[in-house]
């Protein structure tokens, strides 16, 4: 796996194509380029998808979606990273497959 990580290089950024649905997949492409982050940058970034929605909303909603999933990490000092390393839950899944 080392070979074909030097061949192929580090990811240093992504390309999204088009429109981000949903408040996670934001929070996601927010935090997997720049980790961590505090919880008002992430709100403003939210809030650049989702302009129309009121702030109190979305910042409820913002606080709610990063300590409901487990691909979101409270690293304390209200800063906020993305679990990387997957989630121990899905290992059954995995094994199944």
């Amino acid at each position: 796996m080392a070979g074909r990580e030097s061949r192929l290089g580090r990811i240093n950024r992504i390309a999204v194509v088009g429109k981000l649905d949903s408040l996670t997949d934001i929070l996601k492409q927010c935090l997997f380029e720049y980790s961590p982050r505090s919880l008002k940058e992430l709100i403003q970034e939210a809030q650049r998808g989702i302009p129309h929605q009121e702030m109190a909303r979305l910042t409820k909603n913002v606080v709610r979606c990063l300590n409901r999933n487990p691909s979101f990490r409270d690293e304390g000092k209200g800063l906020w990273s993305l679990r990387l390393e997957g989630v121990k839950e899905n290992d059954a899944a995995h094994r199944l497959l």
